[in-house]
């Protein structure tokens, strides 16, 4: 089910969308019903939107987009989508997802699908530890019963032959503890006024709330963006980035991320690149991703495509930043290998470091860079971005004794960021 709710108004209007279901006497753990009376069931997914109200009481179960009203802006559009899944037959339910169900009832274990699935493969760990295997084919039509002959499971699993996760059920069926009637709102007092909540480290869940608000839309999907391509799900990155342009298309650094997504996702992205050309002809983010387009070299020499930047040095660290900032840390591996080719700055060996120590933990090489990087004159660029601080930081907290490091974390503490 998705639905689309147009405020045809020019002028706000309350709003909390949502879906009510009369279901009947029975249980509900927060996305599923069961009514052993009638031996039927209902599951409710939620596919892309977060649902903040979830209520059952008198039968019906209750699904809204917020623990509270709020305004919809004028000609605004929320777009929301839900997934039922119907249930019969198995007598309980200690566990369901949007492809299967599956409860055990007097000794047996039973399992429902939604769609067939052949070859799958049944994993159960029982209470004296056995660990049992199974191949199994489902149908929709029929439910699976498999009698467990005295086993007692604490957990099973589902995986289809390419090994991913249909539905992963505990023993013990959870205890469903109804949402707040009111959402805790996800903007700090003191940065109400421009945003700057909304970073990296916000969690999805409230990113996705945040794509309600008309004036951080652009800048919540962007930042799903980068977690997808931080996750390397180039697609998923893709698609949000396309989103964020609907409501922000002159971000030329927009248009980059979803040329990298593309690229990454093994697609052409002549069409955002160009894009991104058209609005920014000298951002050298566009400069790299020619660059890191291009096929491994084993030339020592620098690469001559990025001779411009170095009348601007501070641009390698910078595109650094991005790429970093974006989760792409073999990108930024490249990308500051070849940059000290060109121009050896101690921020590009702190960064590298900061790459290392995070994603590989190879701290003795980390500890290599930042010994490169302290016997260089202290001169600017000084760092300045978050990322540059967030590395400083890291470092010095990894390499406490290094004097270079420690001088350095006392000035971006003192940074207003």
């Amino acid at each position: 089910m998705e639905a689309r709710v147009l405020n045809r108004w020019l002028r706000p209007q309350s709003y909390n969308g949502g879906i009510g279901i009369y279901l009947g006497e029975g249980t509900f753990d927060g996305s599923t019903f069961y009514s052993r009376d009638r031996n039927v069931g209902l599951a409710v997914f939620s596919d892309s939107q977060t649902f903040d109200g979830v209520d059952f009481s008198e039968g019906v179960v209750r699904f809204a987009r917020f623990g509270a009203s709020k305004p919809l802006t004028g000609r605004q559009v929320d777009s929301w989508s839900l997934r039922l899944v119907p249930l019969s037959g198995i007598g309980g339910c200690l566990g369901a997802s949007s492809e299967a169900a599956a409860s055990v009832e007097e000794g047996t274990l039973k399992i429902q699908v939604s769609e067939q699935r052949l070859g799958n493969k049944l994993l159960m760990l029982t209470e004296d530890s056995q660990t049992l295997e199974a191949i199994v084919d489902l149908y929709p039509e029929h439910v699976l019963e498999i009698p467990l002959g005295g086993l007692k499971p604490i957990e099973f699993v589902l995986r289809d032959p390419g090994k991913n996760e249909i539905l992963r059920v505990s023993g013990n069926p959870t205890t469903y503890e109804p949402r707040p009637a009111i959402i805790t709102d996800v903007v700090p007092k003191r940065r109400r006024e421009d945003g700057a909540h909304l970073s990296t480290s916000t969690s999805v869940e409230d990113l996705m709330r945040a794509t309600f608000e008309v004036s951080q839309r652009h800048l919540a999907f962007t930042i799903l963006g980068l977690k997808a391509l931080a996750t390397q799900r180039h697609a998923d990155a893709e698609a949000a980035f396309e989103q964020a342009l609907n409501y922000n298309a002159e971000d030329p650094l927009l248009w980059w991320g979803k040329a990298v997504a593309a690229r990454l996702d093994g697609k052409e992205n002549e069409a955002e690149v160009l894009n991104a050309h058209y609005l920014a002809p000298l951002e050298p983010a566009l400069r790299a991703e020619s660059y890191l387009a291009q096929p491994i070299s084993l030339d020592p020499e620098p690469n001559r495509l990025l001779a411009p930047l170095e009348e601007n040095p501070e641009e390698f660290i910078e595109v650094a930043c991005l790429l970093i900032e974006a989760g792409m840390h073999d990108q930024a591996s490249r990308w500051l290998d070849e940059a000290i080719r060109h121009r050896d700055l101690p921020m590009l060996r702190y960064l590298m470091a900061y790459c290392l120590v995070v994603k590989t933990r190879l701290n003795a090489e980390a500890s290599e860079q930042v010994r490169v990087a302290g016997k260089t004159p202290l001169v600017p660029p000084f760092p300045f971005r978050d990322l540059e601080r967030t590395a400083i930081l890291t470092l010095s907290e990894t390499f406490p004794s290094d004097q270079r490091l420690a001088v350095l974390a006392g000035y971006v503490n003192t940074l207003d960021l």
